[in-house]
C-alpha cells in the first residue's frame, strides 16, 4: 500500500479529535474516499489498527508512525485496546492548473 501522500497533494480539511471510546461508526465500518482523495490517519496518543482493502492482519498506527489511506480504497479503523487519541488530515491529489505543467509531466514538454 501507498506509504506517502501524492507529491503536490494539498490538504483540504482536519477532522475532529476522537478516541478509542468516540471513534465514529463511519470509520469502523468499511468506507472509501473519494476520487482523487487521500488521507492520513494521525495517532497522537497510544495506538489504532489501520485496515486497508482485504489486507490482514491491520496496519499498527502510532505517533511515531501516521498511516496514508489512498484514494478509493476501503478502509476501517479499530481500537487497539489501549486508550488513544487521533485524527485524520483528508487531502486532494495535485491540481494541475497548468498546461505546461501537465506536458512536462506527460513527457512532452521537451524542448524543441
Amino acid at each position: 500500500m501507498a506509504r506517502e501522500l501524492p507529491q503536490g497533494a494539498e490538504l483540504t480539511e482536519l477532522s475532529a479529535h476522537f478516541n478509542h471510546l468516540t471513534l465514529p461508526r463511519a470509520l469502523r465500518s468499511r468506507s472509501a474516499l473519494p476520487e482523487e482523495h487521500w488521507a492520513r490517519l494521525v495517532v497522537l496518543e497510544g495506538k489504532m489498527h489501520l485496515f486497508l482493502g482485504d489486507a490482514a492482519p491491520p496496519e499498527v498506527v502510532t505517533p511515531q508512525q501516521p498511516a496514508i489511506i489512498p484514494r478509493e480504497t476501503e478502509f476501517r479503523i479499530e481500537q487497539a485496546g489501549v486508550p488513544a487519541r487521533f485524527f485524520l488530515e483528508y487531502y486532494h491529489e495535485p491540481r494541475l492548473r497548468d498546461a505546461k505543467v501537465l506536458a512536462s509531466l506527460l513527457g512532452r514538454g521537451r524542448a524543441a
